[in-house]
């Protein structure tokens, strides 16, 4: 099953000056970035979709309010 997850929080290390959101397009970024480690209860096994690179979009406004979005592929029981 595939499924797209989308989250959202708060980092208040984030925070930043600028007017636009900072659009993260690198994985490499993306690894310094905290996230949140989404638990699927049923789930036999899990993996990000991965094309030639991870699949993921992530935003990040100024007040530190963090929107990522990726797409997952599991087996559930």
């Amino acid at each position: 099953m595939h499924i797209f997850l989308m989250m959202a929080w708060r980092d208040a290390r984030l925070v930043n000056p600028y007017q636009k959101a900072i659009l993260v397009k690198e994985e490499e970024i993306l690894e310094k970035i905290w996230r949140p480690d989404p638990f699927f209860a049923n789930a036999k096994e899990a993996s990000f979709h991965e094309v030639t690179f991870l699949n993921f979009l992530m935003r990040i406004f100024n007040d530190g309010l963090v929107l990522y979005e990726t797409r997952f592929l599991f087996i559930s029981d």
